[in-house]
């Protein structure tokens, strides 16, 4: 399963490139510094889902017909094993 999902991430381009500003603002205003950069923008992205989930709206699926709403998305963060 992760070599197939890895696959369609690299063909769809997703894997490279910069991340959106937003997530980048929403990472600089975690001040912590024992929380490494990548957890702080896992962090960054499941709290924008969070907050954009109140107005109930429907995001378009990448299959350009499905519409999913924003709050059937989730994230799953797990303890990195690093205490």
């Amino acid at each position: 399963m992760l070599k197939l999902l890895t696959a369609e991430l690299t063909k769809r381009n997703a894997l490279k490139g910069a991340l959106p500003d937003i997530i980048d603002r929403i990472t600089e205003a975690n001040p912590l510094t024992t929380i490494a950069p990548r957890m702080k923008q896992t962090i960054a992205v499941s709290e924008l889902t969070l907050f954009a989930s109140q107005f109930r709206r429907n995001i378009q699926h990448w299959d350009g017909v499905t519409e999913v709403p924003i709050n059937a998305i989730s994230f799953a963060i797990l303890a990195s094993g690093k205490g």
